[in-house]
């Protein structure tokens, strides 16, 4: 008859992780024995690690309090995810992407086309002592102020080069970026010059934002004449030059549209602020500026070179003074935002995501209500196991030498471990947080001893394997049964 040893751990273990058992009578261990894992049962409790969701739809109110009852609904596609932190990264990613700073199929607000619903709006999904927290803060527009170099106002408004070498336009209060959220938008105003203009005065130059690393996102031209638009890696793609025209109420803006950066150009009437719209970079070259990085500190620049500034000065590149952006502020702060808007959410159709964040079904408000900024935070902490999760459970024997090898398709060498067992536990019901596991055909393992082993105790780690993070858990029991190797 196999030898079975039943392993209990009474209290939550993970704080003692990893734990020793002591046996009343010493267990002998002969030469040539085999273990396995039997039988597992534990309450897990608070999931926050390797868990797989499917796909969840909801709806994220954008402004209760406007008469068009502003939403949008989100879909977020199922995935499996390493930590929470990583569930409410994908969150803030995906709702941030829903939103943008200009919408044109949307009424705009105080009945002017500049006004739009998302603009400066930015939506983040955090823990607040391991409970699920949303917020929002709306961004105002502010005019930067622009630092010059080897640059001079013309006649006609627009800062370009009057001298040979570099030159540039850039932000003189660098504690101010843009809005690192989907409403983010920068405004401003660019004279392009022709191809032959270009060529003729041998300049490169761009317009437009740089990321923390210094990578340029927007407008410009290389050097060669030609108009191009450029995402992060320098990556261009041709653009006409008669899309901006040198035109006083020409406008260009740079914002964020399904996780992606926009360039547009378009023309606004002074009077009655009407615009006429003439370029769209999603129109013609979809993703051609790159994703929008939430986490970045993106500035303004206007920089270039400049190499026969001989002739004509109104031929080469230049931007007025006026530049608008939506300048980010932190959470929780009213910032320089003026539009004050009642978020909620509804998340009653995805309920295995609502279970697991601890968000009841309905409306739910972010307060404070008409406000630019609000939050909301749940009760309970996340806790994956109540929405029967999947998850591998690894059980480790850490002063018994087992026959078992580890080896990585990464290219790296493999190692010797003692798990005894790897499996995927199920939830006795729905709600309970108790997973179990009975084997249904034995793996046997080899001990690896040359002699007899008197234990009298045996250390253990129980562990999640794709995160090689320990399992919180709570009267936590598995049985192992040891036997004689047949031949």
């Amino acid at each position: 008859m196999p030898t079975q040893l039943k392993i209990v751990v009474e209290d939550g273990y993970v704080q003692n992780a990893p734990f020793t058992v002591n046996f009343a009578a010493p267990v002998i261990i002969n030469p040539k024995q085999i273990i396995t894992l039997d039988k597992f049962v534990a309450t897990i409790n608070g999931i926050t690690t390797g868990f797989t969701l499917g796909n969840a739809d909801f709806t994220l109110y954008v402004s209760l309090n406007s008469p068009s009852l502003d939403y949008v609904d989100i879909h977020f596609p199922g995935d499996y995810y390493d930590t929470a932190a990583d569930l409410l990264l994908a969150l803030t990613t995906i709702m941030n992407n829903y939103i943008n700073g200009y919408n044109p199929d949307f009424t705009p607000e105080y009945g002017l086309t500049r006004y739009y619903r998302d603009l400066g709006l930015k939506v983040g999904c955090v823990t607040n002592n391991n409970n699920f927290q949303i917020e929002y803060v709306t961004c105002g527009e502010q005019e930067l102020v622009l630092i010059d170099d080897n640059v001079t106002v013309d006649t006609n408004g627009y800062f370009s080069p009057t001298a040979n070498g570099d030159f540039e336009m850039s932000q003189s209060d660098t504690s101010k970026y843009l809005c690192q959220g989907g409403g983010c938008l920068v405004e401003f105003q660019v004279r392009v010059p022709t191809v032959i203009q270009g060529l003729a005065k041998n300049v490169s130059w761009g317009v437009g934002i740089t990321d923390d690393s210094n990578k340029f996102i927007g407008l410009g031209s290389d050097g060669d004449g030609i108009l191009k638009i450029y995402n992060g890696d320098h990556v261009s793609v041709e653009v006409n030059v008669a899309d901006f025209p040198n035109n006083p109420n020409c406008f260009v803006q740079i914002y964020q549209g399904n996780g992606l950066f926009i360039l547009r150009s378009f023309l606004r009437n002074p009077d009655t602020h009407e615009e006429t719209p003439i370029y769209n970079s999603n129109d013609v070259s979809p993703g051609a500026l790159g994703a929008c990085d939430y986490t970045q500190q993106y500035h303004f620049e206007f920089y270039g070179e400049m190499g026969n500034i001989a002739g004509n000065v109104a031929n080469v590149p230049g931007i007025k003074g006026f530049v608008n952006m939506t300048v980010d502020v932190p959470f929780g702060t009213l910032g320089t935002g003026d539009f004050s808007r009642t978020m909620a959410l509804d998340m009653t159709y995805a309920p295995v995501l609502r279970a697991g964040l601890d968000i009841p079904a309905g409306l739910i408000y972010l307060t404070p209500n008409n406000s630019p900024y609000g939050s909301y935070t749940s009760t309970n902490p996340i806790n994956m196991s109540i929405i029967n999760s999947t998850f591998d459970i690894a059980i480790e024997i850490l002063d018994l030498p087992l026959q078992t090898y580890q080896a990585s398709s990464s290219g790296y060498p493999g190692e010797r471990n003692n798990v005894v067992a790897y499996f995927r536990p199920e939830l006795s019901s729905v709600g309970t947080s108790v997973y179990q596991y009975s084997s249904s055909c034995y793996q046997w393992l080899d001990i690896d001893i040359s002699y007899p082993v008197n234990l009298s105790s045996m250390s253990f780690r129980v562990y999640n394997p794709e995160t090689g993070i320990d399992i919180n858990a709570q009267n936590m029991s598995f049985n192992l049964m040891i036997s004689e190797k047949e031949y």
